[in-house]
């Protein structure tokens, strides 16, 4: 109880939540005296989805927004999914019209992208563009929040558990906003006497978690993964020792299956981090892993599973390598500023004699949007596509 109690106070939370921490850490910690040391991967994955304790899992799906712990492009108004419609509009007329597509989202959270695309869909007249609008949710908290929000839709809206029961047959348009940045990655280092790439490992020890090195060398990665992981001679003599890269195999594994079940079609993914060979930079010898608590990056990101986001960023090489070796052709990878504003100036003469669509206020958002200072350079797009 008094453990409980500090809890509460030192992270400002409610005595549920608190018990709800308390019994994730006990979980966590149970699997590591069990089993040893356990990967980053599977300590973020309890820590973010466990059915009953994980951060994501919680019923009122406040975590984005002002009053939550981070932003996203999202929160900063309408104007994201606004533009975001224009674009899946002109994306539908590539496609065969005696097959119109479906839209697909995933990682939806709260629905408020999908709602704001919906909407802004109706207002434009476009609503008999595209056949539905599918989410692929696997958690039944987020799936029943969706569907309140989403009651009453200008057109159908259909959830689905996996990627795996998308259909085969029809064009699809994927979209996604901030979906690989949450799939649970795993750390690995660099040992300067070996040449070569070391995992770090999670540990508990004296009522802690904390990092422990692993002594056996990383392997039976992926192609993709290993084409970046496979530094040149001369170039691994000056990696300093320990530094430290996420690298994300869940991620890939999840696009593989994504572009499998899509004969026709486009992909779009929105998240932030890295283009080329950004991940390899001095300054970021530490990694990207971060916490985000109350908009305020948190001190130890292992101290209190459950009770904040956890991330980094994004490496789009993968990604896009992944969708070339699978036939898809690459339409843009880049940053988000250019992305939106390239589908602002296509639609330039619309939103000029639209005002019930496009005001000042979303000028406003608009800026903020492609602002290098807010999201503009480190949001990242990648648009790729496949046609048969």
């Amino acid at each position: 109880l008094d453990y409980c109690l500090r809890v509460c106070r030192d992270l400002n939370m409610k005595e549920k939540d608190a018990l709800d921490l308390i019994s994730l850490k006990n979980h966590i910690r149970k699997k590591i005296e069990e089993n040893g040391p356990i990967t980053f991967d599977a300590f973020m994955d309890e820590a973010l989805y466990h059915k009953d304790w994980g951060y994501y899992e919680k019923c009122e799906l406040n975590q984005v927004g002002k009053t939550g712990d981070f932003m996203t492009s999202v929160s900063v108004g309408e104007a994201f999914g606004k533009l975001l419609a224009l674009k899946l509009i002109s994306l539908a007329k590539k496609t065969p019209h005696q097959n119109k597509p479906i839209i697909v989202e995933a990682g939806a959270h709260d629905a408020q992208l999908a709602d704001d695309i919906l909407n802004a869909v109706e207002t434009l007249g476009s609503s008999d563009s595209f056949r539905k609008y599918t989410i692929i949710e696997p958690s039944n908290s987020r799936r029943a929040y969706q569907m309140r929000k989403l009651n009453k839709t200008p057109i159908d809206v259909e959830w689905l558990t996996t990627i795996e029961e998308l259909p085969d047959n029809i064009p699809i348009i994927f979209l996604s906003n901030e979906l690989f940045d949450a799939m649970p990655f795993r750390r690995i280092y660099w040992n300067k006497n070996s040449l070569s790439w070391m995992e770090w490992l999670v540990t508990f020890s004296e009522d802690n978690f904390s990092w422990i090195p692993a002594e056996t060398m990383v392997n039976n990665q992926s192609m993709v993964l290993q084409a970046r992981l496979d530094v040149e001679k001369e170039l691994a003599r000056h990696i300093p020792d320990h530094f430290t890269i996420e690298v994300s195999p869940n991620s890939i594994d999840y696009y593989q299956k994504l572009l499998n079940r899509i004969n026709s079609g486009f992909v779009i993914t929105i998240d932030y981090g890295q283009t080329g060979e950004q991940w390899l930079q001095p300054h970021k010898a530490k990694g990207t892993l971060r916490g985000y608590q109350n908009h305020k990056l948190v001190d130890n990101e292992l101290a209190h599973p459950g009770s904040c986001d956890l991330t980094c960023d994004v490496c789009f090489q993968d990604l896009e390598l992944t969708g070339k070796q699978a036939g898809f052709g690459t339409e843009f990878c880049g940053t988000q500023q250019s992305y939106l504003t390239h589908i602002l100036r296509e639609n330039q003469s619309l939103i000029n004699h639209n005002q019930t669509f496009w005001g000042q206020k979303d000028n406003r958002q608009f800026l903020t949007l492609v602002s290098p200072q807010f999201f503009g350079a480190r949001f990242k797009v990648l648009e790729q596509s496949l046609f048969v």
